[in-house]
């Protein structure tokens, strides 16, 4: 008896693990509709690069009202920053280390519940952010559209520090041009599935 009550509830936990799974819709990064931005300021003017090489993953349960976010993962190369000014994306090169460690890479810690409201949606991501080797774990704010059953966009902004990740602020013209150790993430983003996000209800 006590056999067969642990194998009904053995196949019990492998249908809701199984069912989980089948919930979870995938979703990737539109290329032509996604945008990262790195935005700084230096003792000239303000700055700005964007990011061209970047790979986005995530999944997303739809029940009811309510919105779940798992498995985020974010990669950029690094020698994809770029600026108006070849100087400029030289320097960021050297500071970011990209030759010992070419990717930028966020992975998400914890799950999210995001309440829809109509057809958006916010919240704050947690997870691991690695830059020019060093990791540090980030909270990243987002808000979001349901723009069809295939396609949602993301957008938004997180404040960082170049020292958080071992980072010496780039100089130029004999250090006269000094970056500034603050620095911005922004982002818009588009993400499609081949799936239907209504069928994972």
């Amino acid at each position: 008896m006590k056999t067969s009550f642990k194998l009904l509830l053995i196949a019990l936990a492998f249908v809701m693990i199984h069912g989980s799974l089948l919930a979870q819709v995938p979703f990737k990064n539109v290329p032509a509709q996604s945008k990262v931005l790195v935005k700084g300021t230096s003792t000239v003017h303000d700055w700005e690069m964007e990011s061209t090489i970047v790979n986005i993953e995530m999944g997303l349960n739809h029940q009811e009202d309510k919105l779940f976010i798992e498995d985020v993962t974010f990669s950029s190369m690094a020698k994809g920053l770029k600026s108006k000014h070849s100087l400029m994306d030289e320097k960021a090169l050297e500071a970011l280390k990209s030759k010992q460690h070419p990717e930028i890479k966020f992975t998400q810690s914890e799950g999210i519940t995001v309440t829809k409201q109509g057809t958006n949606f916010n919240g704050i991501l947690q997870g691991k952010l690695e830059i020019a080797g060093v990791s540090q774990i980030i909270k990243v704010p987002f808000n979001g559209t349901v723009k069809s059953d295939q396609v949602i966009t993301v957008n938004g902004q997180v404040k960082l520090k170049m020292s958080d990740f071992g980072i010496k602020p780039p100089t130029a013209m004999m250090g006269t041009i000094k970056t500034g150790n603050d620095f911005v993430l922004e982002y818009s983003i588009d993400l499609k599935t081949n799936q239907s996000i209504s069928a994972s209800n």
